[in-house]
């Protein structure tokens, strides 16, 4: 009877082992996969393409290249711009006309995100650059933000565009795993400016 009860007892402790391994490998896992401070709604990663498609489609000229449609699912791409539902935002020089973009679409990025980016560079234009993957020098001084409560013409880039350049990658990410989209020319009265860092300027 007792070699019974102590056999029991021994089960259940494996069995309770079994479960807090689980539950702490369910953890690693969900924290490896979501960025310190990750803003809800928005995820900052890469597109599930191989590397074999991924050099494909980037390996075509300008104009040439597909539809995101042809190689990523109708499901992912929804998710993807689910992430804009907040409005979306640009950094970018001082336009020199008030209709923001080329004819073609320009690119954007979730506003809360951009919010989470501008908070954690501390007024530091270079460190902002860093953070959106730009080389050092790439904004001006008096670079501004493009606020745009409703994104017009909201679609997954297809590297087609005027903006798209070397680094592009297809599928919604650009290289440093910030998510980015493309919307149609902004019209005025659509968008608000705002100068990004006042104080550099002065």
């Amino acid at each position: 009877m007792r070699t019974t009860r102590l056999l029991a007892a021994s089960v259940s402790l494996l069995l309770l082992l079994g479960a807090l391994g689980h539950a702490a490998d369910s953890a690693i896992s969900t924290h490896s996969t979501e960025s310190a401070g990750a803003i809800p709604g928005v995820s900052q990663k890469r597109a599930p393409i191989n590397d074999e498609t991924r050099e494909r489609i980037r390996a075509q000229p300008k104009g040439t290249r597909p539809d995101p449609s042809t190689y990523l699912t109708k499901t992912y791409i929804e998710q993807h711009l689910t992430q804009f539902e907040g409005g979306c935002a640009r950094v970018m020089p001082p336009p020199t006309t008030e209709i923001i973009g080329p004819p073609g679409g320009t690119f954007i990025m979730p506003r809360l995100l951009l919010d989470e980016l501008l908070a954690n560079s501390g007024g530091n234009l270079r460190k902002l650059e860093d953070e959106l993957g730009l080389k050092p020098g790439t904004l001006p001084d008096d670079c501004v933000r493009i606020d745009i409560p409703s994104c017009p013409g909201l679609r997954v880039p297809s590297g087609n565009e005027v903006g798209a350049n070397s680094d592009w990658l297809p599928g919604g990410f650009t290289a440093g795993g910030i998510p980015e989209a493309v919307v149609d020319q902004v019209r005025p009265g659509s968008y608000t400016l705002s100068i990004l860092f006042p104080a550099r300027t002065q």
